[in-house]
């Protein structure tokens, strides 16, 4: 018989599934690229045995990870052949379809949704309580809060300003929290902008277009030129 369900917080996922610990050696696939980093971090880098093209870190010791496409589109049929006991996702990364399909075949899925800095140590706790570690986990979040306090106080005095911060080139993308009715003008390149409000997340699409409504003017642009090796 397999373990009582631990109904404690630590170990529901983002969709409201308490996790069960655990047991043996997990075989886990990642379709996240900071989850993948997150499982590492956390000593079980040895149970990953899938991950996509975009999962580049950490290096060295993600090369040995067999690829199964991108997050959008992995390959289910090669990530069926490696027999994960557990799957990672993310409700903004990866698509229902591709994740409803998945659990036909691997027995635990554990749906990830952080919308906040904070919300790193749920993500941790919940990481820590499925694959039995806890001890790895307590001391990230105490490595993370100490960070998060010393960004504070080195911020504090500082003034504020609005960056649009760009990735991935084609498209490029960005997440940022704008008001409900913000928009975009006169940008040259391409990207999709996350919103929050409402209590709902919907996205604004741009290629060098005038917009009518309010203009986005960001104090500073920023591009990160990183890519996959699918």
């Amino acid at each position: 018989m397999p373990p009582p369900i631990d109904a404690t917080p630590a170990n529901v996922d983002w969709l409201g599934v308490a996790h069960s610990p655990a047991e043996g050696t997990p075989r886990i696939a990642s379709l996240v690229p900071s989850l993948t980093e997150l499982l590492f971090a956390l000593a079980l880098g040895p149970c990953v045995v899938a991950r996509t093209g975009f999962c580049v870190h950490p290096k060295p010791d993600i090369v040995r990870v067999p690829k199964i496409g991108g997050t959008k589109d992995p390959d289910l049929v090669r990530l069926a052949a490696l027999a994960p006991t557990h799957l990672i996702v993310n409700v903004d990364e990866n698509r229902r379809e591709t994740v409803e399909a998945a659990r036909r075949f691997v027995p635990n899925v554990i749906v990830t949704h952080p919308a906040d800095p904070i919300d790193n140590g749920r993500l941790f706790a919940l990481f820590g309580a499925i694959f039995n570690r806890e001890r790895e986990a307590a001391a990230l979040r105490l490595a993370f809060d100490a960070a998060l306090n010393d960004l504070d106080a080195a911020t504090a005095g500082l003034h504020r300003e609005s960056v649009l911060y760009l990735i991935w080139r084609k498209p490029w993308m960005t997440v940022i929290r704008l008001a409900l009715d913000a928009a975009f003008n006169d940008l040259d390149a391409a990207f999709a902008a996350q919103a929050r409000g409402g209590g709902h997340t919907r996205y604004l699409h741009q290629r060098n277009a005038g917009t009518r409504g309010t203009r986005y003017c960001p104090d500073a642009i920023d591009a990160a030129l990183s890519g996959a090796d699918r």
